[in-house]
């Protein structure tokens, strides 16, 4: 196999869906034969990603259940949040607000997911506290990989 491919495309949510937002993604691969069964392929995955409209801004109004006591292990719930929510609110805890590309159609480095260096695990992509990936709004990645092909 000798040649390149190229993929570009675009993911839109609808005007009006709960989360407004837009992907572009560019894929370019080139293909090197090193020999009659086999090939080099190199490759570069580009992608970018964002909110468009307006921002999306929640008043959170929450009250903290009452702790069981040895008098009173099973206290009643609390009561339910004050609807709608506002600064003024007896209950009011914060506002967020949700700006850019939704966090669940983050790019994440794909493929490997750790490997072995001097016996320790690297890991790859962006982390949360370290623990788990929370991906990018962006990608930017490159990789080579070889492979034979089977003639018949």
């Amino acid at each position: 196999m000798v040649g390149t491919t190229q993929n570009v495309s675009a993911e839109i949510a609808l005007p009006g869906s709960t989360v407004e937002y837009y992907k572009l993604s560019y894929d370019v691969a080139k293909y090197w034969p090193l020999s009659p069964a086999l090939v080099l392929r190199t490759g570069v995955n580009l992608g970018y990603g964002d909110s468009y409209g307006d921002d999306f801004v929640r008043n959170l109004c929450y009250t903290a259940p009452t702790p069981p006591t040895t008098s009173n292990p099973n206290p009643p719930p609390p009561p339910p949040p004050t609807d709608p929510c506002l600064v003024t609110s007896p209950d009011y805890d914060k506002t967020v607000t949700a700006t850019g590309l939704p966090f669940f159609e983050n790019f994440y480095a794909g493929g490997i997911a750790a490997w072995q260096t001097n016996g320790l695990p690297v890991e790859l992509g962006d982390r949360h506290s370290g623990k788990w990936p929370v991906g990018a709004s962006d990608r930017d990645s490159g990789a080579a990989a070889a492979g034979a092909a089977a003639h018949r």
